[in-house]
Formats: structure tokens, C-alpha cells, sequence
């Protein structure tokens, strides 16, 4: 019943899996398992933080989950960046079985919304992304940075060029 539900809303484009607040206890994390079989699809995650903390969400095929599990280093196919708020979105062409991980880092419990959808179909033009708010301060200070010592070390020759006879 619940296999030909899954192909009847395949055939219409689009499903979520999943859009449920989930509780990630400290240095724990959460999963959301899923096959795609015949068509490529595209998955989708977004997930927000609810009450403070952060969470990073990774998308991982079936023997890097195993790895997790075991508490080894490994591969995802697509990731979040540890925040407040994140999304991803990865086009996989090949049937296979996959889950969405939504991990803790931080030392107290989290909650978090986390949103998973997959659509079939040809990939989507790639959506346009933006540096963290830290990294676009960062590279903000590091342009006024080299600015100002480029223009000072050409006014110092300049100057210098100047008191020459």
C-alpha cells in the first residue's frame, strides 16, 4: 500500500518525506532514510534550528550511513554548514538508497524543523548561494586590510619619489 502510494505521488513530480521537528540530543543526530528506484530525482533538505542551537545536515548514500553509525569518518554527497538554518539540494541520477542526517555538534539538546523532499525529474538550475554572515565579515576585513596597506605602501613611494632630487 504504502510502496504504491510512494509511486502514485512519484508519477505527480514531488513528495516530502519528511517536515517534522525532530530532537537531537547533545553530540547526537537523527536520520531520514529513503530509496529512489527507476527515476533520477533531486533531493531537497532544509532544516531550522527552534529555540537557539545549531544543527548541519548531511545527505549520505546507505554504506556511509553504516560508517556513521559506527562512528567513522565519512563521505556525503551534499552538506550544511553547522548554523542556525541550512539547505542543500542534489540531483542523484543512479536508483539507490540514501538518508538525510541531521547531527548536533553543540554540548545541549536541539530541536529542529527539518523539511525533505524529493521531485523528480531533470535538475533544476543550481540556486544562487551566500557566505555565512562571519565569512562575508571576514572577507569584508581582509579587503579593507590589503586596501589600506596597498595604498600605503604606495604612498610611501610616492612620497619618496617625490624628496628625490
Amino acid at each position: 500500500m504504502n510502496f504504491a502510494l510512494l509511486l502514485l505521488l512519484a508519477a505527480s513530480g514531488s513528495i516530502v518525506l519528511t517536515d517534522d521537528v525532530y530532537q537531537i540530543p547533545a553530540g547526537g543526530w537523527r536520520w531520514v532514510r529513503f530509496e529512489i528506484h527507476q527515476r533520477p530525482a533531486t533531493v531537497e533538505c532544509r532544516f531550522e534550528t527552534v529555540g537557539g542551537g545549531e544543527a548541519h545536515a548531511e545527505l549520505v548514500s546507505r554504506p556511509e550511513l553504516e560508517l556513521i553509525h559506527q562512528h567513522k569518518i565519512h563521505d556525503a554527497l551534499a552538506s550544511t554548514d553547522t548554523a542556525r538554518t541550512g539547505a542543500f539540494s542534489q540531483y542523484i541520477r543512479d536508483p539507490d538508497e540514501s538518508a538525510v542526517v541531521i547531527e548536533n555538534p553543540g554540548s545541549s539538546p536541539v530541536a529542529a524543523r527539518l523539511t525533505v523532499a524529493l521531485s523528480f525529474g531533470p535538475p533544476r538550475q543550481p540556486a544562487s548561494r551566500y557566505l555565512s554572515r562571519d565569512r562575508r565579515l571576514a572577507v569584508i576585513l581582509v579587503s579593507f586590510v590589503m586596501f589600506f596597506a596597498i595604498v600605503t605602501f604606495s604612498a610611501r613611494a610616492l612620497l619618496r619619489a617625490m624628496k628625490k632630487p
